[in-house]
Formats: C-alpha cells, sequence, structure tokens
C-alpha cells in the first residue's frame, strides 16, 4: 500500500542534498531563521533538477533539536522560512 505522496514520485529519479554546508551555509546550530543563509546558486541548482523531472530533496539532520538544545517548534519556524525565502525561485516545495 502507498502512501499519496509516495504514489507521485514511485519511479522518479532524485538528489538527496544536505541542507547545512551545501544548499545554505554552514554556520553552526542554526537556532534562529535570519541564521538560515542560502548559498549562491542553490535556488538554480534545484530548479536545474526540477526541470529535468529530477526530485530534489532536502535533508539535514538536527542535532541541536535532537540534544534538547533547541525545541522542535525552532525546526518548523526554519522550515517556514526556508519555504519563505525560495518561493518565488520555481522550484518545488512538497513540504
Amino acid at each position: 500500500m502507498s502512501s499519496p505522496y509516495t504514489a507521485q514520485v514511485a519511479g522518479r529519479p532524485a538528489v538527496f542534498i544536505d541542507r547545512d554546508g551545501t544548499l545554505t551555509q554552514e554556520v553552526g546550530y542554526v537556532n534562529h531563521p535570519q541564521r538560515l543563509r542560502l548559498l549562491p546558486r542553490s535556488a538554480e541548482a534545484i530548479r536545474r533538477l526540477n526541470e529535468r523531472g529530477i526530485a530534489a530533496v532536502v535533508v539535514t539532520n538536527q542535532a541541536g533539536v535532537a540534544r534538547g538544545y533547541f525545541a522542535c517548534v525552532y525546526r518548523t519556524s526554519l522550515l517556514d522560512h526556508l519555504k519563505s525565502v525560495t518561493s518565488g525561485w520555481r522550484m518545488y516545495n512538497n513540504g
């Protein structure tokens, strides 16, 4: 049994991209949305993948949350911020 999401992406090629240091600048713990700084060509790279039918999957391990340094709500606020700053970049954003 597949979920509605997996049915959409089954058989589709994908690239998994680490957020920190690849999509965004490596700044240590990103404990506030203002510390999340996108690298200059990250949007273009993801857009090119999307235009070729390749899913760009952003992954990140959040050690600060896992260690209890930050609440889980912090992760949600960073994701919301990332979605807002990338909204005009013609990238597919599935959450």
